[in-house]
């Protein structure tokens, strides 16, 4: 059996070029350092990067080398497939690259790692000039079996409600996973975008709800697939909340100010073969650490961080007789 820790964080390190005036544009250095030291104090085994765009993400990584050696190229920002083991998908050089990167510490060695950039988006949005898509690796432990794991960021609304490009996004990467590590539970994580509950018009989360769109990503990831196994645990926290979070105000308007739901997951694409738990599920609360003033240059983030425990025992099935498939 594998245990792994695993934490996704969209880190909102919006690219060099964007206005100043844009939130995600400003006090990049000092939130890339809070950043930094969350993750040093948190310690999962492996960090799965969202909004990684900015010089000041690079640094981040650079300095998270020395307790994070194995770690992944930035997603989209070479189309040569230099450094990857494939690339796939629609890459285009003119474009800013997908914010996506994986960090691993000393004992999960990155074995496979494959970058694909979507070929469907919504045109005209800000991700339309991003080569947002997915990294793929193949984890191989010091002890244990190999686990598979697939970050992505899929497309934001902007100018209406992008849901039918979020699904294509997701139909993509769910065929290209499979096709890459074969038909075994692969972990994915990352910013779905696609919201756990359904909202009033001021955002107010209805909780005894489950969104229409979350189900619908849901079934993509198989017959039993999960976006977000823990999800009955975890009612009523939420990892973009314009409530708590002062970053996430910066973006309320006079009509969406309570908006407060989970965007970001950490779950698994199935195949009803091979059993995968999870437990100790949280989303990180930024004013449950005393180096985090609550301030916009001080919060990390305008998303908050989900954390979790994934394990994989190819000895106990779910359903059939096959195995996890070791990295060829």
């Amino acid at each position: 059996m594998t245990s792994v820790s695993i934490m996704t964080f969209n880190i909102e390190q919006l690219p060099l070029g964007t206005p100043p005036w844009v939130a995600g544009a400003d006090y990049r250095l000092e939130r890339s350092r809070t950043a930094q030291a969350l993750i040093g104090v948190l310690y999962p085994d492996v960090v799965v990067l969202n909004e990684a765009f900015s010089i000041e993400a690079d640094a981040l990584c650079a300095e998270l080398a020395d307790i994070y050696p194995h770690q992944t190229p930035l997603l989209g920002d070479s189309c040569s497939g230099v450094g990857w083991d494939g690339s796939d998908g629609a890459c285009d050089i003119t474009m800013f690259n997908g914010g996506v990167r994986i960090l691993c510490r000393q004992h999960l060695a990155i074995k496979k790692k494959y970058q694909l950039v979507f070929r469907n988006y919504a045109a005209g949005t800000a991700d339309s000039f991003s080569n947002k898509g997915a990294v793929l690796v193949c984890l191989h432990p010091s002890e244990g079996e190999d686990m598979w794991i697939v970050g992505t960021h899929l497309q934001a609304d902007e100018g209406g409600v992008q849901a039918s490009v979020r699904l294509a996004q997701m139909s993509e990467l769910v065929t290209w996973a499979h096709e890459k590590a074969g038909n075994i539970p692969i972990v994915l994580a990352g910013d779905i975008n696609s919201p756990l509950h359904e909202t009033g018009p001021d955002g107010t989360p209805n909780l005894e709800t489950i969104s229409a769109e979350y189900i619908e990503m849901e079934n993509l990831l198989g017959p039993d697939g999960l976006l977000f196994p823990e999800r009955r645990n975890l009612k009523g926290d939420a990892t973009y909340n314009m409530r708590i979070n002062p970053r996430a105000k910066l973006r309320a308007t006079a009509e969406v100010i309570n908006y407060a739901n989970v965007l970001d997951y950490i779950g698994y694409i199935g195949n009803g073969a091979t059993w995968i738990g999870f437990r100790d599920t949280a989303i990180i609360d930024y004013h449950n650490y005393g180096f985090i003033n609550q301030a916009i240059d001080s919060v990390p983030s305008d998303h908050h961080p989900m954390r979790t425990t994934v394990e994989v025992d190819s000895s106990r099935k779910a359903f059939t007789s096959r195995r996890v498939r070791k990295c060829l």
